[in-house]
């Protein structure tokens, strides 16, 4: 311990450092899906028409909002819109890192910001162009300084925790979920201690309040969107065993690493229990809660309403499971455990590392940007006559910006790709030459007979789904 004392800051930067490399290594992909697609559409638009398509769709306003500010200066480019990922999680390590060393010891800070950056279930949405980094960070914050609350009686405390709390409320709402856990966590410890409850209630007053404006879009959504138009499929049993894969699984080893993980929290709950500080035990159980809690609640909403409950929805609070973790190995006893348990984290991560990065750099099924955008950059429109082309109309959207892509479902006020088109607004005689897609095996639309030459381009493979695509022109003079 005394080595870390003395030589925990070079540690810390080093680690820092090789964070900085390990995320950089991963950001070479070009290939987007859908919901980044989606990100790239919005952002495009003024402020005030980001706050109204976010209010039609599914998310709150926050990261919209920071995403457009951010990458107003770049235009809007693939390179810098990684970074806004990126970044926050690089805070989340240095804040982690800063403030554990203060809360706890050096060898939990460091411990902390190694699985973390190791972990995963996390690792992918370092570069994903979505909200869960961010989320991630407002909610870790939200949770240290909750702690801070209850142990420290210092009015900064609440300021940021509140702070926190409102940032991971206007990111994401298993977010909001997760922070309203942390609030109520943190409201039976000051109960419990006598002390603090009167600044809880004016915290919890001000989170209120400020949610005010956003309250109105959030029940809309709440009412329509999760009873009517959700996408998430029923939730069984074989989907939540896909989901702890997903969770505690690792690209690049076999699927049985999954049980050895689980059986490594599973090690780590019983020691923790076991344990005689009751102090430790309390913290764990704290920063297990509240991903344990966000998922039991996701899915007894889930159950009630309708499913709106996947496991990407845990990264928000992904961080108090490894800090659960990293807690249990530091005091777990024997050491020998304590020891296997960190060799097979560490094994896996940097297994899934080496593969993701792979990947990154070489897996290509984004097939619409190598061979439709570079191939056919010349076609007028996109016709896609698909059961579900949402992915494909999106990414097409965001690679041809200009090119009008027409699609059977309804334009909405959440679409916010201004050349979307729908299907009814399809004019064949309006379009010489495009691209026509259709499920596989489908027979030729109706507007076939409106050009005289369709050349048949093969079957495409985007993100799980299968489309036939055709070429459709006329000749001159035809």
């Amino acid at each position: 311990m005394t080595f870390l004392k003395k030589h925990f800051w070079l540690l810390f930067g080093l680690l820092l450092a090789l964070a900085c490399v390990g995320y950089y290594g991963i950001m070479s992909g070009q290939y987007i899906w859908s919901d980044e697609a989606f990100t790239f559409a919005i952002i495009r638009h003024p402020y005030r028409e980001v706050w109204d398509i976010t209010a039609a769709d599914v998310h709150p306003p926050l990261y919209y909002m920071l995403m457009k500010f951010l990458l107003q200066p770049f235009g809007y480019r693939l390179g810098p819109a990684k970074l806004t990922s990126v970044l926050p999680y690089l805070g989340l390590l240095a804040f982690g890192g800063y403030q554990l060393k203060k809360l706890f010891d050096e060898k939990t800070a460091l411990l902390f910001m190694g699985l973390f950056f190791l972990f995963p279930f996390t690792l992918p949405y370092a570069v994903e162009i979505r909200m869960y980094a961010m989320a991630a960070l407002f909610v870790f914050g939200c949770a240290v300084y909750g702690y801070r609350c209850v142990t420290e009686e210092r009015i900064w405390n609440w300021i940021w925790f509140t702070v926190f709390g409102i940032l991971a409320a206007y990111t994401h709402y298993f977010s909001l979920v997760s922070v309203g856990v942390i609030y109520l966590l943190v409201l039976i410890f000051t109960i419990v201690n006598k002390r603090g409850w009167k600044a809880w209630l004016v915290s919890a007053l001000v989170t209120i309040l400020t949610y005010v404006p956003w309250l109105r879009s959030f029940l809309s959504q709440l009412a329509y969107k999760a009873n009517h138009e959700y996408w998430i499929q029923p939730i069984n049993l074989k989907t939540l065993l896909i989901d702890v894969n997903t969770i505690f699984g690792a690209l690049g080893v076999n699927e049985i690493f999954t049980g050895f993980v689980l059986l490594a929290f599973l090690a780590a709950l019983v020691a923790v229990l076991c344990s005689k500080d009751k102090k430790l035990i309390r913290t764990c159980l704290c920063a297990l809660i509240v991903p344990a809690g966000t998922v039991f609640l996701g899915l007894v909403a889930s159950w009630i309403l309708r499913p709106i409950w996947i496991s990407r929805y845990l990264v928000p609070a992904a961080p108090l499971l490894v800090l659960f973790l990293t807690l249990a190995i530091v005091h777990m006893e024997p050491k020998p455990l304590a020891a296997s348990i960190l060799t097979v984290m560490v094994i896996g991560g940097v297994l899934n590392y080496q593969t993701f990065a792979v990947n990154e750099r070489t897996w290509r099924w984004d097939e619409l940007d190598s061979y439709f955008v570079e191939t056919h950059a010349d076609c007028e429109a996109y016709v896609l006559n698909m059961t579900d082309d949402d992915h494909m109309s999106s990414v097409l959207c965001y690679y041809e910006p200009e090119t009008p892509v027409f699609r059977d479902a309804e334009i909405t006020a959440a679409n916010p790709y201004s050349n979307q088109r729908s299907m009814t607004e399809f004019d064949a005689m309006e379009y010489d030459r495009i691209l026509m897609f259709v499920d596989v095996g489908d027979p030729a639309p109706y507007y076939l007979d409106s050009y005289d030459v369709c050349e048949p381009l093969g079957t495409i493979h985007e993100n799980g789904d299968e489309a036939d695509v055709y070429l459709l022109s006329r000749s001159e003079g035809g």
